[in-house]
Order: structure tokens, then sequence, then C-alpha cells
């Protein structure tokens, strides 16, 4: 998880737009408690390094473009990750509580 927030505080810090950078750091600490329960998987830390590759690739060949839908993608399957996890949780605190 500390590699994640750093890469992607390197990447708001690479915009030099200091409103970004501080946009970037409240959502990562208000996400913290909800990125630290998806998974630990091979798959899933394989999934991220080909996604931070894309946003790096594209941030180092100066392809705005590129750099913009690499990182939409990002935060769209984070995003389905995170709601997943939630539901999952949800889901079986319905079941327990059921018992």
């Amino acid at each position: 998880m500390y590699f994640d927030t750093e890469f992607h505080m390197a990447v708001a810090a690479a915009t030099h737009n200091r409103f970004f950078s501080q946009a970037i750091e409240q959502i990562r600490m208000e996400l913290n408690d909800a990125l630290s329960l998806l998974p630990e998987s091979e798959a899933w830390h394989s999934q991220l390094a080909s996604e931070h590759e894309a946003v790096f690739a594209a941030v180092e060949g100066r392809d705005a473009a590129a750099a913009e839908a690499a990182a939409d993608l990002h935060v769209a399957n984070s995003n389905t990750g995170v709601r997943a996890v939630l539901t999952a949780i949800r889901r079986s605190m319905a079941r327990g509580a059921g018992r």
C-alpha cells in the first residue's frame, strides 16, 4: 500500500499543480481504509502494476491523452474493486446478523 500511495503522489507531483497534489493526498487519506481491504493476491497486484506502468509510460512520454485514459481506467478498476469488497462485507454482515 505504501508504494501505491507513493506512486500516486509522484504522479500528482509531476503535474506541478499543487491543487491536484493536495486533492490526491486528500483522496488517498479518505480511501485508505477501503483501499487496505483490496485483495493481496498476485492477480490483483499484477493488474495494478500493469495499470501503473501504463500511466507511467504515458507521463514519461508526455502523452496527455494516453495518461488520462490510463488513469481513468485505473480509477474505474479501483472503484470496482473497492465496491466489490464493500458489497462482500455488507453481505457477510447481513448473513451474520440473520443467524
